[in-house]
């Protein structure tokens, strides 16, 4: 832990803000974008990375955007590939806030010095219960607060989306930026200029426990703070999840969240994947097979990323085909995703299809069954899957988690575990037995049966 801890410190001090939430000792990308003052965003130059190389890119980048007068930025989560696509998030290791607070429409927050608009922020920490930003840097002209959590894998990126969303909404008066709370998201980076305004981005301050950068615990501290959590406020959130899907897509979701939904086809995207991975690996899925795949992943992705009006769906599908048919051109991959592309803006503009009496969203939302019989996936695939299971696997996972909160209980109440009430009970028959008792004595004394007190003798007879 020591060693850690001075690790994290020294790196700090050489390379700078970046390495307290970007790991070079993981394997995964992260991107740097530089551009002129005058340019427009599609004007950017990206260049991605590997974690590895962090500690010599960040000084090369600083005096390259100093020495040509540009404006840099850095992303905030890991990639699997050399992009910043969300379809290749590799992991993500901290929540975030953009407050412009030059934008809010209070006037006094408008008017603050950021050392006041930061006491203001503190003090809404305060009020609602979650803990202080780990991290507080002035961007130049607004004000970037970051919570340092545990790295997450990608199948929590909806959960850490959702997080993100009401992170957003406690800062609103404050002047957060609605748009920059998404997994690509790039924030300035420290020490190098904005142009807007000519001033230096700088960290303001750091929040530290035991001399180390205060990290927290996504679910425990952060969500369980942000995200609503009595039966009333789930109530109250899918009633009014109900409306904000409406109003984006014509559909009502009944009794399902929001949030349920788009984790649910966010897990079967990236089960699909997974699926895909178990069976060709990296070459990508058997010809024959590549169309079936990439239709329903595509589909998948985009059932949970419809809302999601800032994505370029083509550019998420190009990286899911790179996965499943990595040889296939952008012509080709075109031709084989027309069909779910339509479905998918035709989703986005509201439309629906109507069966049976009911309106449906024109991407395809199969049954999981369905999905098991089509792919053929077996028993065994499916134990490594997170969706995609028959209710022979739920069965067993559920007697898993049942065994699990019995022992938990077992535990809370001071009680040995199964295991160790079996050892237990062993090594008092054997002492017993030694110091002479009979088996019907020892079976009354410790409350078990005389067949178990033989069973117990038999197994730790010497062999002959």
């Amino acid at each position: 832990m020591l060693q850690e801890k001075l690790s994290q410190t020294i790196q700090f001090d050489l390379f700078g803000e970046p390495t307290l939430y970007l790991d070079s000792d993981r394997w995964g990308f992260f991107s740097v974008l530089t551009r002129k003052p005058d340019a427009k965003n599609y004007h950017c130059k990206q260049e991605s990375y590997q974690l590895c190389e962090l500690p010599k890119v960040l000084p090369f980048v600083r005096k390259n955007a100093i020495d040509k007068g540009l404006d840099a930025y850095i992303t905030q989560a890991t990639f699997t590939k050399a992009n910043r696509r969300k379809v290749n998030v590799a992991s993500l290791g901290q929540m975030f806030v953009d407050l412009d607070y030059y934008h809010a429409t209070n006037p006094v927050v408008k008017s603050a010095s950021p050392e006041k608009v930061l006491d203001l922020a503190l003090a809404r920490c305060d009020s609602v219960g979650l803990p202080h930003p780990s991290i507080v840097m002035f961007s130049g002209r607004g004000i970037y607060l970051k919570w340092l959590h545990e790295n997450l894998p990608a199948k929590v990126v909806k959960k850490w989306e959702w997080a993100q969303q009401y992170l957003n909404q406690l800062f609103a008066d404050l002047g957060s930026d609605s748009n920059a709370k998404d997994v690509s998201r790039v924030l300035r980076l420290e020490d190098t200029v904005n142009h807007k305004t000519g001033m230096v981005a700088e960290v303001m301050t750091l929040t530290t426990i035991n001399g180390s950068v205060a990290q927290y615990k996504f679910s425990d501290q952060l969500c369980s703070v942000l995200l609503p959590r009595t039966d009333e406020e789930v109530k109250a959130f899918k009633e009014k999840a109900k409306s904000w899907n409406t109003k984006k897509t014509g559909i009502i979701l009944d009794s399902k969240s929001v949030f349920g939904y788009k984790r649910l086809n966010h897990a079967r995207y990236l089960d699909i994947i997974k699926l895909c991975d178990m069976r060709f690996g990296l070459g990508g899925a058997e010809d024959g097979q590549r169309d079936q795949f990439l239709w329903i992943a595509c589909n998948y992705f985009a059932l949970a990323n419809k809302a999601n009006r800032n994505l370029d769906m083509w550019q998420e599908f190009y990286q899911i085909a790179a996965l499943i048919a990595p040889d296939w051109n952008q012509a080709k991959i075109r031709s084989s995703l027309g069909i779910i592309f339509g479905k998918y803006k035709d989703s986005q503009a509201g439309k629906t299809i109507a069966f049976a009496g009911k309106e449906y969203d024109p991407l395809f939302t199969h049954k999981t069954t369905t999905l098991i019989d089509d792919l053929r996936i077996t028993i065994d695939e499916q134990r490594q899957l997170s969706t995609l299971i028959s209710k022979q696997v739920k069965g067993e996972r559920d007697a898993d988690y049942q065994k699990r909160k019995r022992e938990e209980e077992r535990k809370a109440l001071g009680k040995l575990s199964r295991s160790e009430q079996k050892e237990h009970t062993e090594a008092a028959v054997i002492n017993l037995l030694k110091q002479g008792y009979k088996g019907k004595d020892i079976a009354e004394k410790l409350g078990i049966t005389p067949a178990r007190v033989s069973q117990i003798k038999k197994l730790n007879e010497p062999s002959a």
